[in-house]
């Protein structure tokens, strides 16, 4: 790219160039604070007590194990638990792979942030299509489903108990999302969809795409969502 410049004054002028995006190399704060390597290595490097700090845009996922009460009841605590917890490994694995890390787990789902709506769709992808394998190399339980919701949006990062964690209504509506998931399918907002990585991404695959106006819990009006089956939507 080549910029000319005249000067029509008596005096001489100063030219100021200045790049307001980030550089593509650049690694800012949301993005080395969402690596799951990170997490691990630096585990006390969070907000000061009582400290916030606004994001402008983070890719929150949420997963839910559907059918993990009935699992418990068939197979007994021991191995449901063992079930659970090694499912929580191939979880942080999907998600590390995509500049994705863990924020928290609760009961037999996770919490998980991501730079970008692409990064979050991309983890999400791997984990329903590998799933079956996972399920077969555990026992079998191939009644058990993932349920996975993204929203992309600001949000607030603050230490809870020692750990970064988000709030805002970013993190309950991709919570709300995960609610709207049948299992084995992902199921994502407007925002993360208007994504233009996203969106190339889905053009380059083809999988079955439901559109979806459903009301959410706690959220005002009727929001678009999209959902995917990236390993395949069950008969009906």
């Amino acid at each position: 790219m080549t910029i000319e410049a005249t000067n029509a004054l008596a005096q001489e002028a100063l030219v100021v160039i200045e790049r307001e995006t980030w550089r593509e190399s650049a690694a800012t704060a949301a993005l080395v604070t969402s690596l799951q390597e990170f997490k691990g290595l630096f585990p006390e490097e969070v907000v000061a007590p009582g400290e916030e700090i606004g994001i402008a845009s983070l890719a929150v996922l949420f997963t839910d194990l559907r059918s993990s009460t009935a699992l418990y009841q068939r197979i007994g605590d021991p191995r449901a638990f063992a079930f659970v917890q090694n499912h929580f490994r191939y979880l942080v694995e999907s998600v590390s792979k995509h500049r994705g890390g863990v924020v928290k787990t609760m009961g037999d789902a996770i919490m998980a942030s991501f730079p970008s709506g692409r990064d979050a769709i991309e983890a999400a992808v791997g984990m329903q299509q590998r799933w079956g394998e996972f399920c077969r190399a555990h026992g079998e339980y191939t009644d058990l489903c993932l349920k996975i919701g993204i929203h992309e949006g600001p949000s607030i990062a603050i230490n809870n108990e020692g750990k970064l964690d988000y709030f805002g209504t970013t993190i309950n509506l991709a919570a709300r999302v995960q609610h709207q998931a049948q299992g084995r399918d992902v199921v994502f907002t407007e925002a993360v969809r208007q994504d233009p990585d996203v969106q190339a991404f889905l053009k380059s695959v083809d999988w079955p795409c439901d559109v979806l106006t459903v009301p959410l819990k706690g959220i005002e009006g009727e929001p678009t969502l999209y959902q995917i089956w990236p390993a395949g939507k069950p008969a009906d």
